[in-house]
């Protein structure tokens, strides 16, 4: 278990958890993070139930809240959600990692809430430029 600043957390292959640590030291539940790879839309459905049985899982471990980031394109989401009704949030892992979207935003916003850390305004990131820091 990493642990830094106010948060810990753990992350066996693609599930992470994440907690808040407590005044007392002690690491509270907080989100159970399913991140599952590939795109083919044949095999969605048999990502969302292992993201299922992983949720299933964290919650056994007193967990709350549960997403699952997937490449969401193309995909039916009411069949996604009956795959996994334990996941509370779905999030496009292509807007994450692209760091823009509805879905990115969405989840910065979220993840930062839940470990206690203040955002900034969000500005969308340019490749090869570097920030200007005033003189």
């Amino acid at each position: 278990m990493r642990r830094a600043g106010t948060w810990c957390s753990r992350s066996p292959a693609t599930l992470t958890y994440v907690f808040k640590k407590s005044s007392a030291g002690r690491c509270e539940t907080k989100v159970a993070i399913e991140i599952k790879g590939g795109t083919d839309r044949s095999n969605a459905h048999n990502r969302a139930g292992e993201a299922e049985k992983s949720h299933q899982k964290a919650r056994n471990e007193g967990f709350r809240d549960f997403w699952t980031l997937i490449a969401k394109k193309g995909l039916d989401m009411a069949k996604l959600k009956a795959e996994s009704p334990t996941t509370t949030s779905w999030f496009d892992a292509a807007q994450v990692l692209g760091r823009a979207g509805d879905d990115w935003e969405e989840f910065r916003s979220r993840i930062a809430g839940e470990v206690g850390i203040p955002l900034g305004r969000s500005r969308p990131r340019r490749r090869g430029v570097q920030p200007v820091r005033p003189a």
